[in-house]
């Protein structure tokens, strides 16, 4: 149910919104506004500014709202505690009584002549205390909040830069296991090549023909991990054709058959693109260094509410739940990802009886899921570059 705000209510949220303006952080989270670094006696200066300019419009309309004329130093009061707090909340409600009391009630140019009118007086105050010791509450909430908000915000950016680094050690050490290796083969092929050439040509040419195998593979290898310093890049490549490129440059280092049936995916959230290609390149790691398989499966189920991916091997398993207390095989990470995009992240494997990994996320299916996706797209723009 939605609440419709009166118009003295939308006219000050009003008011508040446009002083406030400068008052709003930068998106580093340090606060260069007018009113957020102000001095106190800037909020006291405004309780002044309110009350006297309600006194103004009071002597003006005076002949038009008589017994109401508490209305307008109530709204400034009002202004000065939503800005200011207790305190300048306080000082525009004395000074409201003394505007009043002193130049616009009769007798005039006496204060606290008449019983009865100090009791409303002291009503006011009092009302206006109370006014002025919850908006304080407010501003200290605003406050708080605000700084969460800031060191939610350093605690996210490091964690980004740590994902970075974490993501080059891992580049660094395919470098060294994969490409490295392959390229010091290449070399002594091409050296014992070049031994038998005169003697034993045929040898020789059997060897260069290894050494070109090697080379497309190496080449192969490298374009992936080209592709992978860049995640900005992996995002801008379709879905499927990133996979098969994956793929192609897994099959090159034959260890392992792998059937690869990916259906074809509409454009996805570059979050989303780049969290799911990160969960198959652990899951094939794992399959690589872990499994000892012989064959492995990647399958993508494209469905009008889902995108589905399965990862699966013949290798020798192991126990999820012990595997889960050592983390030794990535099973932490392949799930974060998972909730970093909303998707839920299923392991099931046992010992001797291969592995499967199910990842299923589900599409927006609404403006709002749509538009809140896009925003933690353009949040994260700025870290994608590692």
């Amino acid at each position: 149910m939605t609440l419709k705000s009166n118009p003295i209510s939308a006219f000050l949220r009003r008011v508040r919104s446009t002083i406030l303006t400068l008052s709003s952080p930068e998106p580093d989270g340090q606060s260069t506004g007018l009113l957020t670094n102000a001095p106190p006696i800037f909020y006291y200066a405004m309780a002044i500014l309110f009350t006297v300019s309600a006194f103004a419009l009071s002597v003006v309309l005076y002949p038009f709202i008589g017994e109401t004329k508490f209305l307008l130093f109530f709204i400034s009061l009002t202004l000065s505690a939503w800005i200011g707090g207790v305190r300048p909340g306080i000082l525009a409600a004395a000074l409201s009584i003394f505007c009043v009391d002193f130049f616009l009630d009769e007798p005039r140019y006496q204060l606290f002549d008449d019983p009865v009118q100090s009791i409303n007086f002291l009503m006011f105050f009092v009302v206006a205390a109370l006014i002025s010791w919850l908006e304080q509450r407010r501003l200290d909430r605003e406050r708080e909040l605000r700084d969460a908000r800031n060191q939610l915000a350093r605690l996210y950016e490091q964690s980004q830069e740590l994902t970075a680094i974490e993501e080059r050690q891992r580049l660094a050490r395919e470098l060294h296991d994969s490409v490295n290796q392959t390229l010091f083969t290449i070399s002594a092929l091409a050296e014992s090549a070049i031994r038998r050439w005169d003697t034993d040509r045929n040898r020789a040419y059997d060897l260069l023909k290894q050494s070109h195998a090697l080379t497309v593979t190496a080449l192969a290898e490298m374009r992936v991990l080209m592709l992978e310093l860049r995640s900005a890049s992996l995002a801008k490549i379709e879905f499927k054709q990133l996979l098969i490129q994956f793929v192609d440059s897994f099959k090159s280092r034959g260890t392992f058959s792998i059937d690869a049936r990916i259906d074809d995916v509409p454009p996805l959230p570059p979050q989303v693109q780049i969290g799911l290609y990160r969960i198959v390149q652990e899951a094939f790691n794992n399959i690589f260094k872990h499994s000892g398989a012989t064959q492995a499966e990647l399958l993508v189920i494209n469905t009008p509410t889902t995108l589905e991916l399965t990862i699966r091997d013949n290798g020798c398993g192991f126990e999820v739940d012990n595997a889960h207390q050592t983390d030794g095989l990535g099973i932490g990470i392949m799930r974060e990802r998972a909730r970093d995009i909303r998707a839920n992240c299923a392991i099931d494997s046992a010992l001797e009886q291969g592995t499967t990994i199910s990842v299923v996320w589900r599409k927006p299916t609404s403006v709002t899921q749509t538009e809140a996706v896009n925003q933690a797209n353009k949040v994260n723009e700025a870290n994608n570059d590692i």
